[in-house]
């Protein structure tokens, strides 16, 4: 009889079996950024990318009641999350300049996930693309260079 009970319970309300999100806890956080590959990227653009790209220690992070990840967002432009699975999201965020030798493109897709209560997983892909002229002097293929790094986001324990 229980059996039947949850059955029609699942027919009538098919959310009832997914699981509730994981709520991250609020409190100090670090961050550690891991830097994964490089691939067709001169190290004239990745030294300062990693100095930008740095992870951070004892940062006090109060969490909204759903979670959002924007709260770890510092840099420009803003990434666009949308939510695409249980305790999943993807960001991306594109950025054109305009140079003397023509548009520098940046773009990015980063996944994060929440782990456990106490461990946010990221990770990115960031592809710049180029001027033709500048990226043909430094042998860069026209498709960009791409670089991955991955930032593990955890909750100090006490």
């Amino acid at each position: 009889m229980r059996r039947t009970f949850a059955t029609l319970c699942l027919l009538w309300f098919p959310g009832a079996a997914v699981a509730a999100d994981i709520q991250p806890v609020s409190g100090l956080w670090s961050g550690e950024v891991v830097f994964d590959s490089r691939t067709d990227c001169p190290v004239a653009i990745v030294v300062p990318l990693k100095s930008k790209v740095q992870g951070y220690s004892n940062h006090q992070i109060t969490f909204p009641d759903l979670f959002d990840p924007t709260i770890f967002q510092n840099v420009e432009p803003p990434v666009a999350w949308q939510k695409t699975g249980h305790n999943v999201w993807e960001g991306v965020s594109s950025v054109t300049h305009k140079t003397g030798s023509g548009a520098l493109t940046i773009a990015s897709t980063s996944m994060m996930a929440i782990v456990t209560p106490d461990q946010i997983d990221q990770r990115t892909q960031v592809t710049v693309k180029f001027p033709p002229n500048l990226a043909q002097r430094a042998g860069i293929p026209a498709t960009g260079c791409v670089l991955l790094w991955s930032v593990y986001h955890k909750r100090a324990r006490r």
